[in-house]
């Protein structure tokens, strides 16, 4: 500090240095005095003649002792890599460092590969989506199942024109389950042997169903059309329509017009005939017989119901024949009894 006495008065003791400033640019060291910079001092000849400098580091500390006086930095301020393809540049401190190029591991985008063990892949609750990305047919995707014979068993799904599932033996041997555009489902198979629709257990039916159940296989092998607990073989509840057979009009047309357009060569036996008729072959005339039945596999059913019908008919044509037979018998009788009476 300095104070200034003028005629025995001291004045105000005032600093002699307010600010010293050291600035070291290489092995120059400049100060400066309350803003007045000194000449520049070279260092050289003394750091080169008695320098002592000591280097440590821990971690990412470095120190370093010049001369006694110690001082610490970070040895790493920064670092930042840098992948383009597979390439990696590392920059440290700003640095750049040369480009590194990475050996490309094996996975299902550049390359086939073989699995060693059993793989399992966790979805963690997610979707887990395959496509190729172009909207046809041959968006799809394929998985080999036969392992000793690749692409001859595999499973196929695709999309856009319609949903595919498609299990494929060879081109003769494949199964499909398919939703149309449209909006229409079917299951449709190319095997030529047999398609097989059931369950693999004897505890449960299998259930055919538009909106609700409308028909059942039961586990007894009964199956139900209509109700859900079929009691017989085929245990239907509402009508049945059978086409494929005429009706025997045909029986009337021929006694009534001489001809029948609907049947013309249907003839009609009379009783006489019938009686001889079933006499030698033990059935009805126009009816199959035991052995017909057995050999066919059983009784068509509107067929058996159409001569069933057509025997009733020509039964009708029977009693009108008799009941003429009876009127004409009547009368002449009548007539007897009057004879008898007047005598």
């Amino acid at each position: 500090t300095l104070s200034t006495t003028v005629n025995g008065i001291t004045g105000t003791t005032v600093p002699i240095i307010n600010s010293n400033t050291l600035t070291l640019s290489g092995s120059s060291l400049t100060s400066t005095v309350n803003g007045i910079s000194s000449t520049a001092v070279n260092l050289a000849p003394a750091i080169t003649a008695a320098t002592t400098n000591v280097l440590n580091s821990s971690g990412n500390t470095m120190t370093s002792t010049v001369n006694g006086v110690t001082d610490t930095a970070p040895i790493i301020n920064s670092v930042t890599n840098t992948v383009s393809g597979n390439t990696l540049t590392t920059t440290v401190n700003g640095i750049p460092s040369s480009a590194v190029t990475l050996p490309q591991g094996i996975n299902i985008y550049n390359s086939d590969g073989t699995l060693n063990s059993d793989r399992m892949v966790s979805t963690n609750n997610k979707m887990l989506w395959f496509q190729n990305g172009v909207t046809n047919d041959n968006n799809h995707i394929a998985f080999d199942i036969n392992v000793a014979v690749p692409g001859s068993t595999r499973l196929i799904t695709r999309g856009s024109s319609g949903s595919l599932i498609r299990a494929l033996v060879n081109s003769s041997r494949m199964l499909d389950i398919e939703l149309l555009s449209n909006g229409s489902s079917r299951l449709f198979s190319t095997g030529s042997t047999e398609l097989f629709v059931g369950t693999n257990t004897s505890s449960g039916p299998l259930v055919f169903g538009v909106g609700t159940n409308r028909a059942i296989l039961a586990t007894n092998g009964n199956f139900g059309i209509g109700t859900t607990s079929p009691s017989q073989k085929l245990h239907v509840i509402g009508n049945i329509l059978a086409s494929g057979t005429i009706t025997p009009d045909y029986v009337f047309e021929k006694h009534f017009e001489g001809v029948s357009k609907l049947n013309p060569s249907y003839t009609m036996m009379s009783l006489d005939e019938v009686e001889e008729f079933t006499r030698l072959n033990k059935h009805l005339p126009g009816v199959p017989s035991a052995s017909e039945i057995e050999a066919q596999g059983g009784i068509v059913l509107n067929r058996a119901a159409e001569i069933n019908l057509e025997k009733i008919e020509e039964l009708y044509l029977y009693v009108f024949e008799l009941r003429k037979e009876v009127k004409t018998l009547k009368e002449k009788n009548e007539q007897l009894e009057k004879r008898v009476n007047k005598n």
